[in-house]
């Protein structure tokens, strides 16, 4: 019946448009008890989509930066109380921008805990506030329009992040920005490495995440997803360094801690598993049949506990955020009943991508749900909810 139901579901996104294809799977208890896959790559040919077809995951890159910080936090390389121009020095004379447009000194300073709950002040560039046009003027759109000759390496980039007027003062609200890639920065600097190198060595080896990364290696092109943007009513294939970032084909310079990574729902899929397993993914899973464990259970246990005070969520409006508060980098359930979900117990967490691309673990309940498209602007909250409302509807939850 759950397959039924759910197929039913993913086949008919597809008839209507709402994707070009889909792969969806869900987990109970570690043990799978829904997959499928809809649709397919592209609409000019055949190509199919498989649980190893390599997505470009956007936002879904923060949960990991998330793992990442809080690793090095448990080996108290880091602490979420210092400051960050602690480790990057662009970060030691801020400036907030007024609604003027005057730039202003800040009365404040960044610490790791704001960046990890999104309310470091930093923005995203964009043409709504004049923070973001100025950040877009002046560092983003210049690099992205000279892309790839003008790459600018990730704490270099970051650093110039820091010399660019904040939105609010430290730690006064939340805004969605460029804090993950500021972390990513600053794990880079501790480490001594590059971001990606720091990231295959302690997350994507240990899980055995094979195909995920910060670009698209030559022999796995083939796997490689076709990206789409809705245009006059029609799907067509899309691709443009977003955020700095390229087609994810070539090796980039700046490694993105917050929209960077490509990744297989067969990969992620362990990556979420580990979570909500509360830092170890279970034996039996991996190749060589050994438990992994990244984090300890006291970690995870924080990621299921909201960050935001009411005055911080007083910017925190998006209407996929009724319900849920945020920390670590992503959301979390609060008030499932006005949350619309069924099911998901309070500390449910996870994230979702620019793409489309979602996922979300239930420690309490041992459910893991994944999703992947890749279509611009794809983000389907209420498409989540449905699906994922049945989903506890057909499992025995006693």
């Amino acid at each position: 019946m759950l397959k039924e139901k759910l197929d039913g579901i993913l086949q008919d996104e597809i008839d209507r448009g709402g994707c070009v294809g889909s792969v969806c799977m869900a987990f109970h208890n570690n043990e799978e008890v829904y997959s499928g896959i809809f649709g397919k790559d592209n609409l000019t040919d055949d190509k199919k989509l498989g649980y190893d077809s390599i997505f470009k995951m956007f936002s879904m890159t923060k949960p990991v930066t998330a793992v990442a910080v809080n690793m090095l936090i448990e080996q108290k390389r880091l602490n979420r109380e210092d400051y960050v121009d602690k480790y990057l020095e662009g970060f030691r004379k801020l400036s907030v921008m007024d609604a003027e447009g005057n730039i202003i000194p800040a009365s404040g300073r960044i610490k790791i805990k704001d960046l990890l709950n999104m309310t470091a002040g930093v923005e995203y560039p964009n043409d709504q506030t004049k923070a973001g046009f100025y950040l877009g003027e002046k560092l983003f759109w210049p690099m992205e329009n000279a892309y790839p000759e003008k790459m600018i390496p990730t704490v270099e980039l970051m650093n110039r992040v820091g010399g660019m007027p904040l939105l609010y003062e430290p730690g006064m609200h939340w805004n969605y920005s460029l804090c993950a890639d500021i972390l990513g920065a600053v794990v880079e600097v501790i480490s001594g490495e590059s971001y990606g190198e720091f990231l295959r060595k302690n997350i994507f080896e240990p899980l055995e995440m094979t195909d995920t990364g910060f670009y698209v290696p030559e022999e796995k092109l083939d796997r490689f997803v076709t990206m789409h943007d809705l245009q006059n009513g029609k799907y067509v294939p899309w691709d443009y360094p977003f955020l700095g970032t390229y087609n994810r084909r070539y090796k980039p310079a700046f490694e993105s801690g917050g929209a960077g990574l490509v990744s297989t729902p067969a990969d992620y899929a362990k990556f979420a598993l580990m979570l909500c397993n509360m830092g170890t993914l279970p034996e039996g899973i991996l190749s060589h049949g050994r438990a992994v464990t990244l984090l300890q259970p006291e970690t995870v246990y924080g990621f299921m506990k909201g960050m935001l005070s009411s005055q911080q969520m007083s910017t925190c409006c998006w209407d996929s955020m009724t319900g849920y508060n945020y920390g670590n980098l992503m959301r979390v359930l609060e008030d499932p009943e006005a949350a619309g979900v069924n099911g998901p117990a309070k500390g449910e967490f996870g994230w979702d991508g620019w793409a489309g691309t979602y996922f979300c673990v239930d420690p309490i309940n041992k459910v893991t749900f994944l999703y992947f498209i890749n279509v611009t602007n794809g983000n389907r909250d209420w498409f989540m909810k449905i699906i994922k409302n049945e989903l506890y509807k057909q499992l025995d939850l006693s």
